[in-house]
């Protein structure tokens, strides 16, 4: 005789719905920041290089808090800011001289020469959401897998008693 069609339970069709989500969030966010960095060094390659002085510099130990605002004057003359993350190793202090690359097409976009561009923590936080997502799906998968099998041992019994029969 069939048996009747599963029908999924409320929490297992969250798990999966949180899983897709954190598998489709987590690349979308590696590749956004990664072209969005790959801009910025193209731009540190070919902008036009201007004098910045850094601001304000944040001297935070969480990294994602790390910022450094730097203010620079474009080729029109208008003065105008730029914020870029630093690493734990580089420490800016407002006053600071600094070397800035200005796109000569929108003298708006523009990066801090020798720090971080501003997409990398959303890099990042693509790589951990990534992580979470194959972990999740890998726990998963070795749950159902040791479910299925202590589920057909609880049945070999029951088959080898009635084949004695």
């Amino acid at each position: 005789m069939p048996q009747p069609a599963r029908r999924p339970r409320p929490r297992r069709l969250l798990t999966a719905l949180a899983l897709a989500a954190l598998a489709l969030l987590g690349p979308a966010l590696l590749v956004v920041g990664q072209l969005g960095v790959a801009a910025d060094e193209a731009l540190a390659a070919s902008g036009d290089r201007v004098a910045g002085t850094v601001v304000e510099a944040s001297d935070s130990q969480r990294a994602s808090q790390r910022d450094v605002v730097v203010a620079y004057r474009g080729h029109d003359g208008v003065e105008r800011t730029v914020v870029a993350k630093s690493d734990h190793e580089q420490v800016a202090r407002a006053g600071d001289a600094v070397e800035v690359a200005v796109d000569p097409a929108d003298p708006d976009r523009a990066v801090v020469l020798g720090f971080e561009s501003g997409w990398t923590p959303v890099a990042g936080m693509g790589i951990v959401l990534s992580a979470i997502a194959v972990l999740i799906a890998a726990i998963a998968l070795v749950t159902r897998a040791l479910r299925g099998r202590a589920a057909r041992q609880a049945d070999a019994p029951a088959d080898a008693s009635s084949a004695r029969r």
